[in-house]
């Protein structure tokens, strides 16, 4: 399936790329996730269109990241986990705790654009999470 990228995709392509792509991977992935266009007429028109705001919008993300990197390049994190008496921890440093760390101390902020926040509030799965169990006891008198 022939699609029009949105964003920039290291082995795919660049934005505004038509690529050839398997048709799984355009329409539960790409399309779903409005990072592609199926390349036909009325969306190479429309494309033409937003195609500057897209690149915009694409350098302000880059250039947000390497000044990022330019606050953290020099900085030594410490992160006190865990270890046997041979040096082996028992746990991990996950990305998690990095970008806990990053957001306390206020060095870096999410920057997730509109397209890639894909799990909103209401999907099942976050309710699975903040649900609370109530368990109903049963009076069972011997009679």
């Amino acid at each position: 399936m022939e699609v029009i990228l949105l964003e920039s995709f290291n082995k795919l392509g660049k934005i505004g790329d038509v690529v050839n792509v398997k048709n799984g991977f355009a329409r539960n992935f790409l399309i779903p996730q409005k990072k592609a266009l199926r390349a036909n007429k009325e969306n190479k028109d429309y494309f033409t269109k937003i195609k500057a705001e897209l690149i915009e919008k694409n350098n302000k993300i880059i250039d947000n990241a390497k000044s990022d990197l330019k606050k953290i390049s020099n900085d030594e994190i410490i992160f006190i986990r865990n270890a046997s008496d041979n040096g082996q921890l028992y746990g991990s440093v996950s990305p998690k705790d990095i970008s806990n760390y990053f957001n306390e101390k206020k060095i870096i902020q999410d920057n997730v654009s509109e397209t890639q926040d894909t799990n909103t509030h209401d999907s099942p799965s976050k309710d699975i999470e903040k649900s609370e169990i109530k368990k109903k006891e049963k009076d069972t008198k011997d009679k």
